[in-house]
């Protein structure tokens, strides 16, 4: 007959059949030995499960399935999904403070980047620039100058616009600044100097630039160049009446008979009024009639020494009468003589009636002025002692524009 079990010592007996095996415990296995008892005990690798070791992993045990999702051994020693992490699985479990591969700006300039641990690493972005979370071209509202007067902005994409803005005036240091735009002259000479002889012109930052002329120019309307002017001696000799706006009219006179265009003034000035405030004091070069160079600009016509003598009148001819009486007295009896009485520096020689007629209004012999020498490239204004106000001399009649 067969045992329910085992056969042991000539009879039936024995609780287990033996090779048997059953769990006697979650991790431990018990195997039926021969003579059918529980005996054979032995840890299982992972857990006891239906009568036999088995599974695949210790219960309780975690582990990442990937970088977001974390999973969990169950009784049975398999492993199943657990929920989903709030940023990342690392070291078997859920936990760090980023969702990995997420970034986000530091600041403006650097970008942060989550790594698979769920940890901000921190990046430098190549521009310096970040903007809606990622390094980009620029920054947005940022500018930059494409040129001395034009710029880009950046848009709010972080990447600079296709088209270009023009400034007011010159783009400078990523900024619109400045007063004028670069390159543009001034429409007027330099006021800084009373001769004139410089203007003024935008440079690449927007602000104006003195620039001097050369010497062999002169300044009109801003610019620097040869803008002619005609100066002449009159053919005729007056007496100083009449006040400047009559020795003017003399000028006027002559120029229109000898058919001179521009407007002309006599080269003198009185007590109230400076060879600064009649005259422009733009342009040059000066030239007689027949076109002599006197002298490249104003500054050399009142200050230096002139080119050549003037030595014609307005038709360009070399007769100019002689001034009357000589006043040997008091200009070593010289008769080529002129009213002037401009100085070296432009200025009047002197604020005294005495000087000027009393402001060119006398004929007597109780008043003076100035003459010039006009045979002389240095003393043909102001050169000579006062002279009598009952003498009649030519006028240097000079072309304003």
């Amino acid at each position: 007959m067969s045992c329910d079990f085992a056969c042991v010592q000539n009879q039936c007996g024995g609780v287990c059949a033996p090779g048997r095996t059953q769990c006697a415990n979650a991790n431990e296995v018990d195997t039926c030995g021969q003579t059918g008892q529980w005996g054979e005990r032995r840890a299982c690798n992972f857990v006891c499960t239906g009568d036999n070791c088995g599974g695949v992993c210790r219960p309780s045990d975690r582990k990442c399935k990937n970088s977001t999702q974390e999973q969990r051994c169950n009784a049975q020693g398999q492993w199943v999904d657990g929920s989903t992490c709030e940023f990342a699985c690392s070291n078997n479990a859920c936990g760090g403070v980023c969702k990995p591969s997420a970034t986000r700006c530091k600041g403006s300039t650097a970008q942060e980047v989550c790594n698979a641990q769920g940890q901000w690493e921190t990046k430098s972005c190549p521009n310096n620039a970040c903007a809606n979370n990622a390094c980009v071209s620029c920054q947005p509202g940022d500018k930059r100058c494409t040129s001395t007067t034009a710029y880009q902005e950046c848009t709010s994409s972080g990447s600079w616009s296709t088209s270009s803005k023009t400034c007011q005036f010159a783009c400078t240091n990523d900024e619109c600044s400045g007063e004028c735009k670069p390159g543009a002259t001034a429409s007027q000479c330099d006021h800084s100097s009373d001769l004139l002889q410089k203007t003024s012109v935008c440079n690449d930052n927007g602000d104006w630039e003195q620039v001097q002329c050369s010497s062999l120019e002169s300044c009109q309307s801003g610019a620097c160049g040869q803008h002619r002017r005609t100066i002449f001696i009159t053919d005729d000799i007056y007496f100083p009446t009449g006040g400047l706006s009559n020795l003017d009219s003399k000028c006027k006179e002559a120029a229109a008979e000898a058919n001179l265009s521009g407007s002309f003034k006599a080269l003198l000035a009185d007590s109230k009024t400076g060879i600064f405030k009649r005259f422009k004091m733009e342009g040059g070069p000066f030239r007689t009639p027949g076109g002599t160079i006197v002298a490249f600009n104003w500054e050399q016509l009142l200050d230096g020494t002139l080119q050549n003598l003037i030595t014609e009148n307005q038709y360009g001819s070399p007769s100019i009468p002689a001034a009357t009486p000589a006043n040997a007295d008091r200009c070593g009896g010289k008769t080529n003589l002129v009213w002037a009485n401009i100085n070296d520096g432009g200025g009047t020689a002197g604020t005294r009636a005495t000087d000027n007629c009393n402001d060119w209004t006398s004929s007597g012999t109780n008043g003076t002025a100035f003459f010039g020498d006009r045979g002389s490239t240095t003393k043909w204004k102001y050169s000579c002692n006062a002279v009598a106000c009952n003498t009649r001399a030519p006028l240097v009649c000079v072309q304003d524009q």
